[in-house]
């Protein structure tokens, strides 16, 4: 996904010409090499995770999801995601 951005404002730029609206931040566009093995946004969701994890386990006990049928329909449709991503190829 980073690949094809990149080369839609490459493509932008050489159409148009216009370049202003970079202001020097083509580095986040092209990214680091340094940071391309780790997955940075793994790492910050199991951190957000951990942090939050007592009020997580607040809002997954029944008294709490009883009052939000809404909430419970997602939990209930994660076990075919899951299963969806691993055995759809």
């Amino acid at each position: 996904m980073r690949l094809l951005t990149r080369n839609a404002i490459f493509s932008y730029i050489n159409e148009t010409g216009r370049s202003a609206f970079l202001n020097g931040k083509l580095i986040f566009i092209s990214g680091s090499p340094a940071l391309e093995t780790i997955n940075i946004y793994l790492l910050l969701i199991l951190a957000s995770l951990v942090a939050s994890w007592p009020l997580v386990t607040e809002r997954l006990r029944w008294h709490s999801l009883s009052g939000q049928p809404g909430v419970l329909c997602v939990l209930a449709l994660l076990p075919a995601i899951v299963l969806t991503d691993r055995f759809v190829p």
